[in-house]
């Protein structure tokens, strides 16, 4: 389990690394794309998708690296890496209640909506899971202090 949990958090730091590397990629392209169904006096709404989505990828680097790179101090109980944990688990376990609370109407038809509630379901799920075992299993720890 220990192998697996410290292989959970690499993995998913790596996957959200991705996704701000992604995001900050296809700021562009999606700024045309959504433009198209924008007029000409959407100024302030191009500004606040630009900025939301560019704030987004920026942030989502440190998170996937921070996640990747906790596991094995995590594993031996550094205080740091606690705090790194429950900061990335509380931010991660966020995104299943927002969507929950954000996402009305048609949108709960499309496929693509539906699976990223499914994957920010259960990502989330999983770090929280193996950040609590890498915690509490702590090699040496039920061992007494001599």
């Amino acid at each position: 389990m220990r192998r697996f949990s410290l292989a959970t958090l690499r993995v998913a730091g790596l996957l959200v690394l991705l996704v701000g590397v992604l995001h900050l990629l296809m700021t562009q392209h999606l700024m045309h794309w959504f433009g198209q169904y924008l007029t000409r006096d959407s100024d302030v709404a191009r500004a606040a998708m630009l900025l939301n989505h560019l704030v987004v990828g920026v942030l989502l680097l440190p998170l996937g690296i921070g996640l990747a790179a906790i596991a094995r101090p995590l594993g031996r109980g550094e205080p740091w890496a606690v705090v790194i944990a429950v900061a990335d688990c509380a931010a991660l376990l966020a995104l299943p209640a927002i969507l929950a609370f954000s996402i009305r109407g048609p949108m709960l038809d499309a496929p693509a909506c539906v699976a990223a509630a499914i994957c920010l379901t259960i990502a989330p799920l999983a770090v929280t899971i193996a950040t609590t075992y890498l915690w509490l299993a702590r090699p040496g720890e039920a061992a007494p202090h001599t």
